[in-house]
């Protein structure tokens, strides 16, 4: 979700936990909800765990925290929330999908692989591919990667997040133009997509093709803050950060 939608989100999170009791876990998850949704992740573990102290066997609970911790940066307690999470209930591809991230986060990649495919054996899943994608070019099984990719990018043409690792992906491979071709397809979802804005601009660069340059590095210093960019060489190495997780799916509701 982008911030307006968010905060959107929030505020509906917000008229729902007015409307319930203290005493019903409902309560602070929707509050929970709503801070996380305002980015407020410290207030919203702290709601998520009066919640759970009211009913500790609700799964979607659970995965709230989770995903309030990974928002922390405090990755392996997430693991440990999502765990329990799945362990309440087995079949919550959500919670594998965002473990998966938070693994990933953690550099334990082969597990990370096992968790999106586990939300996969349950159901096709845009965010597993995707992740599942980007996680085997970490591993440097570029030819499985693009597979993945062209899944997801079966299943939604328009999906910006894969078109930018696929384009990495091909960059890996040598193929600038097809890199440059997939970034300029993320940008024509997003243009205000950074990281594919960056591949862009570097695909232009190895390629000698300075057209329209101009317009997009302006866009990206302003949506990602990111200094002019210095001259360089025909043979820069491209920005190597810009692999896009697409696991950040939004909290459940739990009752």
């Amino acid at each position: 979700m982008n911030r307006q939608q968010r905060r959107a989100a929030a505020r509906r999170g917000q008229t729902r936990a007015m409307q319930q009791n203290r005493d019903n876990p409902a309560y602070w998850d929707d509050y929970g909800i709503a801070l996380y949704n305002l980015g407020r992740f410290a207030e919203a573990v702290a709601n998520f765990d009066h919640a759970i102290a009211l009913r500790p066997d609700l799964a979607e609970i659970h995965y709230n925290r989770a995903n309030a911790l990974r928002g922390l940066s405090r990755l392996d307690e997430a693991v440990v929330g999502y765990d329990r999470a799945l362990t309440l209930r087995p079949d919550f591809a959500e919670a594998y999908v965002n473990r998966g991230v938070a693994l990933q986060g953690l550099r334990r990649l082969d597990e990370a692989l096992e968790s999106c495919d586990r939300a996969l054996a349950l159901r096709p899943d845009l965010a597993a591919l995707n992740n599942r994608g980007d996680i085997l070019r970490e591993l440097g099984r570029f030819d499985l990667a693009l597979e993945s990719l062209d899944r997801a990018l079966a299943l939604r043409p328009d999906f910006a997040e894969a078109l930018n690792n696929r384009g990495n992906i091909l960059w890996e491979f040598g193929r600038f133009d097809l890199a440059l071709e997939s970034y300029k397809r993320a940008l024509a979802v997003r243009p205000d997509f950074p990281e594919a804005l960056v591949g862009w601009i570097e695909g232009k660069r190895r390629l000698c093709d300075w057209s329209g340059e101009g317009e997009h590095e302006w866009k990206v210093r302003i949506t990602s803050g990111l200094q002019a960019y210095p001259s360089c060489a025909t043979g820069c190495v491209r920005v190597t950060s810009g692999s896009s997780a697409a696991g950040d799916i939004a909290p459940s509701k739990s009752v």
